[in-house]
Order: structure tokens, then sequence, then C-alpha cells
């Protein structure tokens, strides 16, 4: 039977998934973790010459568990999107790949806000804000620092180039290097020359889903795979997984709860049109889905996943041992419940940026209504932010939830209350992988474009809002707006 293959080109690991006609999964595999370089603080980057090497791991794995009774016919893949490479004119590395966890240039993202009308512009021409971690500051940095190359790569170039010998990149993912105009689908010149480098020095740009070539004969040995292999243009791993859950309408969102928290939500581009970005909430990036005619809108909350953290580790217990206490305790929200402010470090449109923290603590507050605060905290943010983008015209009717947060039904049920809205926690799956394995499948004509046949199926419990607990949740969601605002926890940021 023929199948095809999704990858997921992770920052510790590679996946790899081969799926049936059907959207059955018939074969799985996994790399071997590659360790994140961060000698100093600020840094974390990869060996490229690593990644790429799990990528080839991962499908011999796979190669090995589908034995003859399954033909691989196409393959893609989802990867993480920011993370830079220097490469010499063959694509060659010729440094390492510094990934979008590294703030080492902070300093030029800084020196760069303060020159009149380049933060705006760069949000309104990339439709992404100046942030460190993306490829365009990355690339600024390194050349400030003298390290020039000849060209740069992405992880998708990359794992193009070690499996086809060509390097390609895709719109999905290009939207994150900072690099691209969303609007033309094209490098920008003057994005390029804020990094001081030329479009002609990245990869060509395809739309996920375009052929790309067939396997090198190396990797085809290497793998076990036929040398006939096609490879597909992938996307960014988040929208990856979007699709595969469905979320692919306008709408529909994603929180994803893994190494980053990140919110997405789905609107349409009708031609090519895309929403103003100027007129979306602060802080939103918008990309290219993978579907064809939507966009993404996504914000980044990793506070809110080190804000979980945090809270495990100053309790000294695991985090599942917190929430089987509140379970016991009971979900239900207390009129005197604690607050907290999570440690989110996304400033307000004054530059104001919260400080983590509890209040409303009484000599009664036990550690599990801190657990439930911190739940309800990370809540009431996703809260805030759904209500702020629905109000610019883009409602979200439902959610779905991915990653550790979703263990238990302790957290969906309050994020469900929060929200006023129908809530799913997903399975636990190689989602990006999954993704990347229906842009292959829907190249073979074997899905529709912009459905998925894991949409509806095998889904995770799903969770509605109580209506006496979502009335008692908005009153506090008031509260939290206004102790986030006015209270002791507001402190000016220089960033």
């Amino acid at each position: 039977m023929s199948t095809v293959i999704g990858l997921d080109v992770g920052t510790g690991s590679t996946k790899a998934v081969a799926v049936d006609p059907t959207g059955t999964v018939v074969a799985r595999a996994t790399s071997e973790s590659y360790p994140m370089d961060c000698p100093r603080p600020g840094w974390a980057q990869l060996d490229p010459e690593v990644v790429s090497g799990a990528t080839i791991e991962a499908l011999a794995r796979l190669t090995a568990d589908l034995g003859p009774a399954h033909t691989p016919v196409a393959l893609s893949l989802g990867a993480q999107s920011g993370s830079i490479l220097p490469a010499d004119a063959g694509g060659e590395p010729v440094g390492p790949l510094v990934t979008w966890m590294d703030t080492r240039a902070r300093g030029i993202v800084d020196q760069m806000a303060t020159e009149a009308g380049v933060a705006d512009r760069v949000r309104r021409t990339s439709g992404w804000s100046l942030a460190c971690g993306l490829g365009m500051a990355t690339i600024a940095w390194q050349t400030a620092q003298g390290r020039t190359a000849e060209r740069w790569l992405g992880v998708d170039d990359l794992i193009c180039r070690t499996l086809t010998g060509e390097a390609v990149a895709n719109r999905s993912n290009a939207a994150g290097t900072q690099l691209m105009n969303l609007a033309r689908g094209e490098w920008d010149p003057w994005l390029c020359s804020l990094a001081g480098i030329d479009p002609g020095q990245l990869s060509p740009l395809v739309a996920p889903g375009t052929a790309i070539g067939h396997l090198t004969s190396e990797t085809a040995e290497l793998t076990g795979l036929p040398p006939d292999l096609l490879v597909v243009a992938g996307g960014h791993d988040q929208t990856c997984t979007a699709a595969a859950l469905g979320a692919s309408e306008p709408g529909t969102g994603l929180l994803s709860c893994g190494t980053a928290w990140v919110l997405t939500t789905v609107a349409r581009s009708p031609g090519g049109e895309l929403p103003p970005v100027e007129e979306l909430p602060a802080g939103l990036n918008l990309s290219r889905h993978v579907a064809p005619g939507m966009v993404t809108l996504s914000l980044s909350l990793g506070g809110l996943g080190a804000t979980l953290s945090w809270w495990a580790r100053t309790a000294g217990r695991e985090l599942g041992d917190l929430l089987d206490e509140l379970r016991r305790e009971g979900v239900p929200v207390p009129e005197r419940s604690p607050f907290l402010i999570p440690l989110t470090g996304l400033p307000d449109p004054d530059g104001n940026v919260r400080s983590g923290g509890f209040t409303g603590l009484t000599g009664a507050t036990t550690r599990a209504d801190l657990t439930r605060a911190v739940l309800e905290g990370a809540a009431l943010e996703t809260a805030a932010f759904i209500e702020s983008l629905g109000s610019q015209g883009h409602p979200t009717t439902h959610l779905t939830v991915t990653g550790g947060a979703t263990a238990g039904t302790e957290w969906p049920l309050i994020m469900a209350d929060a929200l006023g809205l129908p809530l799913t926690a997903a399975p636990e799956e190689p989602w990006p992988a999954l993704g990347a394995a229906l842009l292959a499948g829907t190249h073979q004509g074997w899905f529709e474009p912009g459905e998925s046949p894991w949409a509806g199926r095998g889904d995770g419990p799903a969770f509605r809002p109580d209506p006496t607990r979502s009335t008692f949740r908005r009153h506090r969601l008031e509260t939290y707006r206004r102790i986030g605002a006015t209270g002791p926890t507001v402190e000016k940021t220089d960033e």
C-alpha cells in the first residue's frame, strides 16, 4: 500500500510518521535527542549536521518499521521557524544553527526600535513585530559581528537540501524569518537590507504543498527509502499542527503548550488580501497558513509555560501531583480565591510589563488554591487576548489545546469557563509531522485542500463552559484586568 511521510524537525529531536490514503498512521519513529548548545546565557544553538543526521536517523527507523508492505510515495516536513544558519554558496553550513530561543540579537533589535518608523514598517511588511530569535535580527547581529556568509538557511531549507540536494524555503516558515514581504510572498529587499544581506542570499520561496524534487541517491541509500520519493514543501510546525487538527477555517483556534506556548487563530485571505496588521492587537504575528487562502494570527505566550514550571518548582511538587491535589479539592473557584498575574513578559501599548505575582492571599489560602490561581491566570490571559482579537473582527468559536497542560481535566475546564468557548484537548500525537503528512497526501490527491482526516476523529475529551462558572469567571476576568492595569505589579520595561 502507498504511504506518505511527515517529518517534525524540532528543537530537541526529529519525529517521522507514515500515513496511508485513509489517514491511518501505519508507522512512526523518533530520532535520538540532540542537545541544545547553551554555553552562555542567551545562547541557544544547534549543530546543523546533527539536525540533518537526526532526520536521516528518524527516516531510517521509520523505513524499518514500515516493512515491504508499504511504499512511501511522497514526503513533507514541519519545522521550527526563526532559526537560521550561515552557509557557503553551495548551501553547505559554515556555522551553527542559531535557534529562535537565542537572545544575543536583543541589542540589535533595541537599536532598530529607536529608529523612526522602522518597527512599524517591519510589522506592516513582514507581519511580525520586531524581536530577537527571528532570522532578520539574528543575521543582522551576526553581520555586525563580522560573521558574513554567502547564503543563509532556515531549518526547512537545511532539511530540503539534506533530502534533495537543493535548499528551498516555504512561505509558511519564511514569515518567521521576518525577511519576507507577507503580502507578496517574496523576500523583501528593504527587510533584507536591515539584516545586511541581499535577497539573492536566501533560498527560493515556494508555497506549502509544492513539489520540490526527489531524494538524492545518497539519502535513499542511508534511509532505505525509494530514490524516486517525491519531496513536497512543508510549513511552520505550528501551522502544520493547526492543519492536522482541522484548524483551517475562520473561528478555529489552537493553543499549543509545548516548548513554546503559542495561541493561533485562523482568518481568510481572499485573493491574497491580508488583514491590516496595524489594526491587530500588539504582539500578534501574521503568517501564511499551510491551508490555501488562509492566514494565521498568533501570539507567543511562552511565559505561561514558564509560570507553570515555576510554580511546580516553587511548590516542590511535580505538576501532575499538584493537579491531582487540585482535583481532590475541586476546580470551582471560591469567591475569595487568589489571583496570579502570569509571567508573560508581554508589554501593553504603553510599554508596561506586569511582574508575575499572587494577590488576594489570606490565612486560609491552600496550595491547591494557588495551583488553581496559576491555571486560571493562564486561562484569563488567553481569554483577554481572544476577546481583543474578536473585537477586531476575528472571533474564535472553538479552541483545540495540545501539550502537557492538557493532562487531566482541571486546566481545560478552567480554560473553557474563562473563554466561554467549547474546547477540545487533543490526544498526544506528533501533530506537526501529521500536518506535514497531510500536505504530502493532499499533493497526491488523497485529501481535499484545507481538510484533515484527523479533524473530529479520535479527538481527546471535549469541554464545554458551565454557564454559572463561566459568568463567574467573566467577573474574575474584569477583576484580573484591573489588578494588572493598576496594581503594584506593574513596572516599566526598557525593551
